[in-house]
C-alpha cells in the first residue's frame, strides 16, 4: 500500500502480490491504483518457466473508469550471453480516455483505442572474445484510434487516426563484464551488477503494402557502460534515441518539447543534414541521457519531440 503527493494531486496504490508461488518462480499480483486521471484494477501473471523450460509468458487484465487493458506475451529470450536463438509474439489492446491538461486544469478529454501486435525471432553465434552480438527481425502492427469520449469535454481538433505495419531489424552486442555486489540495489541481497558495454539498435520500415496508412521509418537504439571508480563506487553512463519519419498523414495535434525527469536540458537535435523537406514529412525524434552513481540515481536528461515540418 502506498500514498504518494505529488502537484497537489494524490495518488493510492493498493494490492497484494506474491512473486514466487509455492516457490515455483512464478508470479501473481493485484493492484489498484488510483491516479488524477483514472482509477485502475489490475491483475497481472508472470510465469518465466513455462512447462519448465525457457519460455516466459506474461498475461496482464486492467478493468479502468475509463476503458480497459489487455496483454499477454509468449517469448523465449537470450536467457544467456551464450544463447544462440530466441522468438516471441505479444499482443496489446488498450482503451482510455487521454485528458488535455492547461495550467492543471483539463480543457479537453478524447478516446483513444490502441491495438498492438509483434512477432519476432533472433539468432546469435553466442559468446565470442568476451561480448555477444545477436540479430532478430520482426513484424508489428499498431493502431492508434481517437473519437470524442463520452460525457467529457469535447475536444476542439482530434488527432489523426494512425495505423503502422512494418517490418524490423535489430542488433545487439553485449559485453562480458560483470562485478558482484551486496546492498547494491536490494538490501541483504548478492547482485550482478553490468560493467560492459552495451549497445541496442532496432529500424522498421512501414508501408500501405503490408497494411500502414503511410510510409514511415522507424528507429530506437540505446547504449551504455558501467564503471568502477577508485573508491570502490560504480558509475553508470547510458543515452537512448529514438525518431519516425512519416509522409502521408500530417498529425492533427503538434507536441513540442517535453521533459519526463527533472532536471533537464536539452541535449540534442536534429542536424541539418538530417531535417526532411518541409512537403508532407513528418519528423519525431526523442532523446535521453543519464547517468546512475553508488546506490542511487541522478538523472539528466529530457525528451526532444518535433512534428510537422522543420
Amino acid at each position: 500500500m502506498s500514498v504518494s503527493q505529488k502537484g497537489g494531486t494524490q495518488s493510492r496504490r493498493i494490492g497484494l502480490r506474491d512473486a514466487n508461488i509455492g516457490g515455483t518462480g512464478r508470479a501473481l499480483s493485484f493492484i489498484q491504483h488510483t491516479t488524477v486521471d483514472r482509477t485502475t484494477s489490475q491483475l497481472e501473471y508472470l510465469d518465466p518457466l513455462l512447462f519448465t523450460t525457457r519460455t516466459r509468458v506474461a498475461l496482464d487484465f486492467s478493468e479502468n473508469t475509463d476503458g480497459t487493458t489487455h496483454g499477454f506475451s509468449l517469448l523465449r529470450p537470450f536467457y544467456a550471453l551464450d544463447s544462440t536463438w530466441s522468438a516471441g509474439v505479444s499482443g496489446k489492446q488498450d482503451d482510455r480516455v487521454d485528458p488535455i491538461y492547461d495550467l492543471g486544469d483539463i480543457i479537453e478529454e478524447f478516446q483513444h483505442r490502441e491495438d498492438e501486435f509483434e512477432v519476432s525471432g533472433g539468432w546469435s553465434p553466442g559468446l565470442v572474445d568476451d561480448a555477444t552480438r545477436r540479430w532478430s527481425v520482426g513484424y508489428r502492427y499498431e493502431v492508434d484510434e481517437f473519437a470524442p469520449a463520452e460525457n467529457r469535454l469535447v475536444p476542439a481538433l482530434l488527432p489523426d487516426n494512425r495505423r503502422l505495419s512494418y517490418l524490423w531489424v535489430g542488433f545487439e552486442r553485449i559485453s562480458d563484464r560483470y562485478k558482484t555486489t551486496i546492498n547494491q540495489n536490494i538490501m541483504g541481497r548478492t547482485e550482478d551488477i553490468a560493467l560492459g558495454q552495451q549497445l541496442h539498435l532496432k529500424l522498421g520500415y512501414a508501408n500501405p503494402v503490408i497494411g500502414a496508412d503511410r510510409q514511415s521509418l522507424i528507429g530506437n537504439g540505446d547504449a551504455g557502460e558501467g564503471f568502477e571508480l577508485s573508491d570502490g563506487r560504480l558509475l553508470f553512463l547510458g543515452g537512448a534515441l529514438s525518431g519516425r519519419q512519416a509522409r502521408g498523414i500530417m498529425p492533427a495535434l503538434i507536441p513540442g518539447c517535453n521533459s519526463t525527469k527533472p532536471p533537464s536540458v536539452t541535449i540534442c537535435s536534429t542536424p541539418a543534414s538530417m531535417r526532411p523537406p518541409s512537403t508532407g514529412l513528418i519528423s519525431k525524434i526523442s532523446c535521453y541521457l543519464g547517468a546512475t552513481a553508488g546506490c542511487g540515481a541522478i538523472p539528466y536528461g529530457t525528451r526532444v519531440a518535433r512534428n510537422g515540418p522543420w
